[in-house]
């Protein structure tokens, strides 16, 4: 995948090209919705020149000018090489590829459709119409058309002939709400129009210059529209080409030139690190400690199942040194040490199974609905792949910071799960398997050695992991293969170059009529299998991915940017108070964690089989009981306020948002027989499905509420204030997790500990909801929360970066900002193409985070505080300018522990900066 991407913040071209010079590129554009809702490509262009300059060992550089917005590409004769300059016209919905040749050279254009029939979307392909996977009719994308022209220009489009968008409404009983709201599918049509500055079409599909020049110019325009017929976008497109070429070619990039200019000096951060400390040492992460059982003998559900003889499992809570294994595999009878916490012996079966033989009373239980099978020694169990044992939930089965495996194991195959600790969506305590070699994994980190061990012999495996000595594999007592957890490079290169590309990822697909798609923005191609249509989760928007791309938007001033997320959730407002009157009988709206951009559940997730169900159940636990969203997206446009002190803002998007949706939440969740508000039925995230009082949400009702209510008086009315502040007193205090010490904030209140996901919602107190962090109470509390956390990581939307940087924990924040701007696509040579993660590439959630986390090290916003340096590493020199609250501007250079450069606009603000002082 060696595409660059450029775009104007509604349409973007992937751009590359191939070995046989030719120039390809995607066309993208916001809001090239499908009939089932899917965001399409618009179409991919082919452009060849005769005779071809390309050869064997020809010169050949492409560069992105961010600064210009335009990606240059020389080629062929490394002294006179050929020249594209390649841009999207920041300020009109046109691609312009300009050619410069040093001999004449013949230019063809061609139209390069891939949607030439109507198709049906079957098996994994399906996925990318998410929603529609398991619906009662058949998903057919339809064809391109291209419109016949007076041969002086392509034109083609893609027209929705049907739309999902009243079967969706129908399916959730809102079947009145179509009567009166417009369908934003059906007729939407997007396409595109290809002109040359001398060129003819000599097929409907291709445009062939009249004779060979030195310059040739093309230029794509882009349109999307609903018309009552085709041939009404075909004249909408027509005039839309004829404004733009009213604007001379220099004039137009002049004035896009100067947009690039001031994105460029908007904001920044460049950060140079000394090569003495470009090296972190590295701890790896402690072990989930996710509530699930050991399964032994086969993985979940008896999938890779272990076919042979197991005699003996045995866990430790550390990492046993190479003496005392080789011991144990001297003598399978030699007893446990005290560091051990399971031991289980697989020659006699109690009637519940078979006991811990430390006297836990853990049992491991026979799973799979057979009866085990004794060896014919009976000193073992024999496995064939129709049982398997379990045991737990148990807490003494968590490793967090070191453990040990053991097994003795005699295999007639060599394949198969021996035991593993590990939820269903892929979080792995740990595991041991056979699998072409032998292989164990604690956590992230897996180590697999290729030996392949005998069949129907005795063995004796061990795995030891500890978090700061690493992981090793052992054999009959001997090392097979080790890892430790080494250092982790800070190339401040790197990370300056990928902050700043995904800045412009950013301003390249945030200007559009549609918010960014967090699963590959306008940016996405086709892979190895499927076309550029295609990418996983499809068109809906989850809202805990979508927010990512726009929280770091603040800091860096991309206040333009913003608007389509808004505008969004504002459009869909009218249909969120059908639905919300017409399943709960109240007024009020709410918006589903993860919906269509008109703001329906997927079909999917509500059901398509209503049979016995209530209008308002929904039959996917992630998203059932799951309305955090509502709160972050005030939580955001609250934040957007205090920073643009915007009222015409405020009045006609904020405050519409807020009354609607606590007009919802007060009636939905009102006071308890003890005058405390019990928020019950919740989901604590996707994570666990059943809480009541669940962290995000208490903390997300805070926080909004004590937002709202410092707002003027003159924009609220006394009676809705009157209700907020009652509201407001009645929430419940913030769950803590079980009496001891340390204490810690918990998920929720109350909850069943089975996790589905790997957030970690307690944390939601710190961020998006910043009730915790530098200069507030309890700060040593939800530090200490921190390093308890179940999940960890720094990929995706996983936001530990960031909640270390609120906390003032500077080496956790580094550490995972730095693993994070390591990561990127291998597929991909874009070095922000993030991804895929759980989402796309590329990954706008991944990205986002490295944004944010970055920005948050730097300079972090408490009330009316300005926080400089608050989790910043001594030893990263910096120059940066990032915006804070109130039109602020903070400009600064810090060089070898001093600040050099400080200025703070207005300079009122300068009295409200805090300097913290950068850790080492």
């Amino acid at each position: 995948m060696d595409s660059m991407p450029l775009g104007n913040g509604d349409l973007g071209v992937n751009v590359w090209c191939e070995t046989n010079g030719d120039l390809v590129f995607y066309l993208g554009k916001t809001d090239a919705w499908s009939q089932n809702g899917r965001l399409l490509k618009v179409g991919r262009i082919r452009i060849r020149l005769s005779p071809n300059p390309t050869h064997a060992g020809a010169f050949f550089r492409q560069t992105l000018r961010m600064d210009r917005g335009e990606t240059e590409i020389l080629f062929g004769d490394i002294y006179r090489p050929t020249q594209y300059r390649i841009w999207v016209d920041a300020h009109h919905p046109v691609v312009r590829i300009d050619l410069n040749s040093p001999e004449p050279v013949g230019l063809t254009a061609q139209l390069d459709l891939w949607r030439k029939t109507n198709r049906r979307l079957l098996g994994p392909e399906l996925s990318s119409a998410f929603g529609l996977v398991r619906a009662p009719f058949a998903v057919v994308e339809s064809a391109d058309q291209v419109w016949p022209t007076d041969g002086r220009h392509l034109i083609w489009f893609h027209r929705n002939e049907t739309s999902i968008w009243g079967t969706n409404l129908m399916l959730q009983g809102l079947s009145r709400a179509a009567q009166t709201l417009s369908d934003p599918l059906l007729h939407r049509t997007f396409g595109g129009l290809l002109l040359g500055n001398d060129h003819v079409a000599v097929q409907d599909d291709q445009l062939q210059s009249a004779k060979p020049a030195r310059q040739h110019r093309l230029l794509v325009v882009l349109h999307t529209e609903q018309t009552p017929a085709p041939k009404d976008w075909v004249d909408r497109i027509e005039a839309r080409k004829d404004e733009i070429l009213k604007t001379s070619p220099s004039v137009a990039f002049q004035q896009h030139g100067e947009w690039w200019r001031l994105y460029s000096e908007r904001s920044w951060i460049r950060i140079d690190v000394d090569p003495n400390h470009a090296a972190i040492p590295l701890t790896w992460p402690a072990l989930p400690g996710a509530v699930c059982p050991l399964i032994i003998g086969a993985e979940a559900e008896g999938r890779k199942a272990f076919l042979g003889d197991l005699r003996r499992i045995r866990l430790h809570a550390r990492a046993l040194e190479l003496e005392t294994i080789a011991a144990s595999a001297q003598n399978p009878e030699i007893p446990a040490d005290e560091s051990a916490v399971a031991d289980w012996i697989l020659d006699t079966a109690s009637p519940t199974g078979y006991p811990d033989r430390l006297g836990s009373g853990l049992i491991a239980s026979v799973g799979g609905g057979m009866v085990p099978v004794q060896s014919r020694d009976r000193s073992s169990l024999s496995f064939a792949g129709r049982f398997w044992l379990q045991a737990g939930p148990s807490p003494q089965l968590n490793f967090r910071d070191a453990g040990t495996l053991e097994a003795w194991i005699k295999p007639s195959v060599t394949r198969g799960r021996i035991l593993s600790k590990a939820l269903p969506n892929g979080t792995t305590d740990y595991a041991l398997d056979l699998a072409n070699g032998l292989t164990v994994t604690f956590g992230t980190n897996t180590l697999w050695s290729p030996v392949v061990l005998p069949t129907n012999q005795w063995a004796y495996v061990a795995a030891t992991f500890d978090r700061s000595q690493g992981m090793a594999l052992y054999l009959n007592g001997q090392p097979l293969t080790n890892r430790t957890p080494g250092h982790l490079r800070v190339d401040p290169v790197a990370i300056n170059q990928r902050y700043a590309l995904q800045r412009f990822l950013n301003a390249g697909s945030g200007r559009g009529a549609s918010a960014i798609k967090f699963n590959g923005s306008i940016f996405n191609v086709d892979g190895p299998i499927y076309d550029a249509d295609f990418r996983a989760w499809g068109g809906p928007y989850w809202f805990q991915n979508t927010r990512l791309a726009y929280w770091p938007m603040l800091a860096s001033g991309d206040f333009d940017l913003m608007p389509p997320l808004f505008r969004m959730y504002l459009s869909a407002l009218p249909l969120a108070r059908w639905r919300t009157q017409q399943w709960h009988g109240m007024p009020g709206a709410f918006f589903p964690e993860a919906m269509h951009f008109w703001g329906l559940h997927t079909g999917d997730d509500y059901g398509w089989n209503r049979s016995g169900r209530r209008i308002d159940e929904v039959v996917n636990g992630a998203v059932a009981h799951h309305y955090n969203s509502n709160l972050e997206l005030l939580a955001l446009a609250l934040e957007f306020y205090q920073y643009r002190q915007d009222p015409q803002f405020a009045r006609e998007t904020l405050l519409p948002l807020a009354q609607a949706i606590l007009d919802w939440w007060m009636r939905r969740f009102p006071s308890g027989p003890k005058g405390w508000i019990v928020l019950s039925p919740l989901s604590a995230l996707e994570t666990y499905y059943e809480a009541t009082d669940p962290m995000p949400d208490l903390a997300g009702l805070i926080w909004v509420l004590d937002g709202l209510l410092a707002l003027p008086d003159s924009w609220i009315s006394p009676s809705q204030r009157t209700a907020w502040k009652t509201y407001r007193a009645s929430l419940p205090p913030l769950p803590l997790s079980a009496e001891g010490y340390p204490r810690g904030l918990a998920p929720a209140r109350e909850y069943v500990p089975i996790a589905r996901n790997t957030e970690n919602p307690e944390l939601y107190a710190v961020f998006p909801y910043r009730l915790f962090g530098i200069c507030r109470p309890e700060l040593e509390m939800a530090r200490v929360t921190f390093l308890n956390r179940v999940f960890m990581g720094s990929r995706g939307w996983q936001q530990d970066d960031i909640q270390a940087a609120f906390l003032g924990m500077m080496p956790d924040a580094r550490m995972a900002v730095v693993d994070r701007f390591n990561q990127n696509d291998p597929q991909s040579r874009f070095p922000a193409f993030w991804g895929p993660n759980m989402n796309w590439v590329p990954d706008q959630d991944h990205g986002g985070v490295a944004l944010m986390a970055l920005q948050s090290m730097l300079l972090q916003s408490d009330q009316s505080r300005i926080l400089l340096f608050p989790a910043w590493p001594k030893e990263w020199d910096v120059d940066f300018k990032l915006h804070a609250p109130q039109n602020t501007v903070v400009r600064g250079i810090y060089r070898r522990g001093k600040l050099e450069h400080l200025q703070v606009t207005p300079q009122r603000r300068i009295r409200d900066l805090v300097i913290c002082q950068p850790q080492s």
